[in-house]
């Protein structure tokens, strides 16, 4: 018995003792396939713990990050499984754009990769945020950039939900030669969430896609919204003379009374904490004789 009292003494005390498991280290050769992941990336960590994000970062369109991504020299171009090993990363962002047999084979090559849900709403960019962070292991800057994201946010849509109700338009959102921005998008929540009026809100991405010109008669707006993508070639004048000089879209109260207004590409599809300034940009828009707090 005193024997068997010794050994259970014996194991306890090296139970107790024994080394904890070696908490991983965390990436330094990072890789990015997507924008919103880019931009999350070069407020998370150093910019020496990135191998290469997008090209769409250097758009100034299209991206929050020009600046910042200079520091870091290398472009995903291709966006195959040979590019990105060549690039010898140890840990890959990416959305469920994926094919998920891609990620297969580059995780059975050694790469960690961490796949997340692209934001469709407000709501949900703090959890993108939180994912990309741990992966990261930059959890308490991640709550950093979820804070300060939660606050302005809230703040541009308090503002705008102050405006009168007579005084919010009815929004059109044209964007390079067609509708843009259904219910279902992100830039569908943002509208709603700012308590205006999107015509398109009824609207699904993939049913606008294909949608003739004739829907903004029926949408009937009072502002019409204008974008440039990076590859589009027209200027603001000339996109808004393509409602001016048609007399078809002349009973359209926005054409009509000339309410146009002009928002770059970002600030529509901006699926992370740079949200909040893409609200910004969209309240100026729409209200640019109420100034912000």
């Amino acid at each position: 018995i005193l024997s068997l009292v010794l050994l259970l003494g014996c194991l306890l005390l090296t139970a107790c003792t024994a080394p904890a498991s070696p908490t991983p280290a965390p990436p330094t050769r990072i890789i990015s396939l997507n924008l919103d992941a880019d931009e999350i990336l070069l407020d998370l960590v150093e910019p020496s713990r990135i191998v290469a994000v997008t090209e769409l970062v250097d758009k100034t369109e299209m991206s929050y990050s020009v600046e910042k991504a200079r520091a870091v020299p290398r472009r995903v171009q291709a966006y195959t499984v040979e590019e990105i090993l060549s690039l010898k990363p140890d840990l890959l962002i990416v959305s469920e754009w994926m094919e998920e047999g891609q990620r297969q084979t580059l995780a059975d090559m050694g790469i960690t990769v961490h796949t997340y849900r692209t934001a469709k709403t407000l709501e949900e960019i703090p959890d993108v945020i939180r994912g990309i962070a741990a992966a990261c292991r930059e959890e308490a800057r991640g709550e950093e950039l979820i804070a300060r994201y939660t606050a302005r946010r809230d703040a541009i849509l308090a503002a705008a939900r102050a405006v009168p109700l007579e005084q919010r338009p009815r929004l059109f959102l044209w964007a390079y030669r067609s509708p843009y921005g259904a219910g279902d998008m992100l830039f569908g929540d943002m509208v709603r969430h700012m308590g205006v009026t999107n015509t398109l809100d009824s609207y699904t991405q993939a049913e606008l896609s294909s949608f003739p010109e004739e829907v903004l008669i029926t949408a009937a707006p009072d502002l019409i919204l204008l974008t440039r993508w990076h590859f589009a070639d027209e200027s603001t004048e000339a996109l808004s003379r393509h409602f001016t000089e048609d007399r078809a879209w002349s009973t359209v109260p926005a054409v009509r009374n000339g309410r146009f207004a002009v928002v770059p590409g970002r600030a529509l599809f901006c699926p992370n904490h740079y949200a909040a300034r893409g609200l910004q940009e969209l309240y100026t828009a729409i209200y640019p004789d109420r100034p912000l707090p």
